[in-house]
């Protein structure tokens, strides 16, 4: 099947945390008026479903639901189709070229095989697109977008994709620049190394740079900076309490360990408590 250059992809799986990722593309798609296409990634071999195959029933069935659920929201273009292979890889291929791809934060749908805990961090990882992993939100009616910011060129593009979002939605934005330094950085008199200091002093500068290049570009957006002593990670944590989306970077360059997407994304996919954007 060929996909539609712009487009939303969602991974579906018939769970609870597909069902509410599917909300948010539909949200996301009349938005920016994209059509959606939820894809149905089954266990097995690619291509059509073998006559008689023990999961074909299943599959089917859950992309029955994905379409009502598309075909009943509101000024959407939806379709939903079954591909079958690796989950994760299935749903890369299927969001090659795609705006967004929109996968739940886990899943315990009638397929055994969707595990989507391991399949979301796989895409986030390693998808060509934005992917956003759809968490509940402790908060019922968050305000705000908080952006992860670290002076690097991911921190651009995640500052980026948080203010167009915002100007949809008319929300403020948070970027958060979290500067704790592990005890390592110390030596035995307590003093951080100057040349250290100097690094993340630069690496603040750059993130308030681009925070004020985006403020330019977008000049009806709420763009607020903030700097806090605490671990980025536990930083983002706690300030998805009360946001509606957390934004990370694919990849930062940060001066502190764990400033990184590998570390960051990692703790904040697994413990927010709101959606999570990987931007690129």
């Amino acid at each position: 099947m060929e996909y539609q250059p712009l487009r939303i992809v969602i991974g579906y799986d018939g769970s609870r945390d597909a069902a509410l990722a599917l909300n948010w593309a539909v949200e996301a798609a009349n938005r920016l008026e994209l059509p959606v296409v939820a894809v149905v990634a089954g266990p097995g071999h690619e291509g059509p479903v073998p006559e008689g195959d023990w999961d074909s029933t299943r599959l089917e069935e859950i992309r029955a639901a994905a379409e009502w659920a598309l075909s009943d929201a509101a000024a959407v273009d939806g379709s939903a189709v079954v591909r079958r292979g690796p989950v994760a890889q299935t749903l890369l291929e299927a969001a090659e070229g795609a705006a967004l791809l929109v996968v739940g934060s886990r899943g315990h749908g009638p397929l055994n095989s969707l595990v989507m805990g391991s399949v979301s961090q796989a895409v986030a990882r390693r998808a060509g697109c934005p992917v956003v992993v759809v968490r509940p939100s402790e908060t019922p009616a968050p305000s705000r977008i908080v952006v992860g910011v670290d002076g690097s060129l991911g921190c651009r593009a995640a500052l980026e994709f948080a203010c167009s979002r915002a100007e949809l939605t008319g929300e403020p934005v948070v970027a958060l620049y979290a500067r704790k330094l592990p005890k390592f950085f110390v030596d035995a008199q307590g003093r951080v190394p100057p040349a250290l200091v100097a690094r993340l002093d630069d690496e603040e500068r750059l993130a308030q740079e681009a925070a004020d290049d985006l403020r330019k570009k977008y000049p009806d957006v709420d763009l607020r900076s903030h700097t806090v002593k605490v671990a980025a990670a536990q930083a983002l944590v706690d300030a998805s309490l009360t946001a509606s989306l957390v934004v990370v970077g694919s990849r930062g360059q940060g001066a502190v360990p764990g400033m990184l997407l590998g570390s960051v994304s990692q703790a904040v996919l697994h413990r927010a408590l709101c959606p999570v954007a990987v931007a690129r």
